[in-house]
């Protein structure tokens, strides 16, 4: 009886190599340059380097079979379908998310703009945007990770005198409590950096100073901010990052009032490094 196995490269064990130390490589590369932040949430990090482990592992363990090839056909066509995601990762750089991919499911009509406001900008019904919703404590080195990536400060109710200063540490806990205090910060000046969200179902001097949340990872991105109006919005590019300085409004629509920035200032500035903001 021949022996079934002879010695040689086994293409099939070669293959599985060479995905396993890319997608290693890769993630490792991802983490070590920050460029993960554009694909998953801070708290996803640890798993990737337990993937990381986990992929060595099974690698040292295949690399003694790389030298004895079976004389059965191997239907080797199928592992090389995982070389596309595995190319694209490499070659394709990460995208943020634009206008142009962002919808406003609920925006029928400018009338509806309080429910587009609350279940897209807000995301109402899909994140409980409460107290204990974001200011659930981390550990020491998830505590590191999300201040190297979104510098947070001490405070999360930023104030400069009388204004509200909404920057990446402030803008969920300000996002809820201007939404939930109706009224309550009326005619208080603010001060808040994002990017240009606009519609075509928005008057010609709206828009939303926003930022994309991060819930998990890219696939649920979400874009959350502020109704506001400016009188050459038209004018304004969108996906362009700007900073505004303006006067807190409430407006009453569809019998729910939503807060709205009349912008008295505003200029535009370089897209940030760290463009998303991540729940806790």
């Amino acid at each position: 009886m021949k022996n079934r196995n002879s010695y040689g490269i086994n293409m099939e064990v070669l293959l599985k190599l060479i995905f396993l130390w890319g997608f290693s490589i890769f993630f490792y590369i991802s983490i070590d340059t920050g460029k993960v932040q554009n694909y998953v949430h801070p708290r996803i990090i640890p798993y990737m380097k337990f993937a990381i482990f986990s992929f060595m592992i099974i690698s040292i363990f295949l690399s003694g079979e790389i030298f004895k090839v079976r004389r059965k056909n191997n239907k080797i066509i199928h592992y090389l379908l995982f070389i596309i995601p595995l190319i694209t990762a490499f070659v394709l750089p990460p995208e943020t998310m634009v206008s142009e991919s962002i919808e406003l499911n609920n925006m029928k009509d400018r009338e509806n703009l309080n429910i587009d406001l609350k279940d897209n900008l807000i995301v109402e019904g899909t994140i409980d945007l409460d107290e204990s919703f974001i200011s659930n404590p981390l550990d020491d080195r998830e505590q590191d990770s999300m201040n190297l990536i979104n510098g947070y400060e001490e405070s999360r109710y930023e104030m400069q005198g009388d204004t509200i200063i909404i920057n990446d540490n402030s803008f969920l806990p300000w996002l809820d409590e201007l939404y939930t205090d109706i009224g309550e910060y009326k005619d208080r000046k603010v001060e808040i950096t994002g990017f240009v969200l606009k519609d075509s179902r928005f008057k010609q001097d709206e828009f939303i100073i926003a930022r994309l949340l991060m819930v998990c990872c890219a696939a649920d991105m979400q874009p959350i901010g502020f109704l506001s109006r400016y009188s050459k919005a038209s004018e304004l590019e969108a996906d362009s990052w700007v900073k505004i300085d303006g006067i807190i409004q409430y407006d009453n629509m569809e019998g729910e009032e939503i807060p709205v920035i009349d912008v008295e200032h505003i200029e535009n500035i370089d897209k940030p490094e760290f463009q998303f903001l991540y729940p806790y």
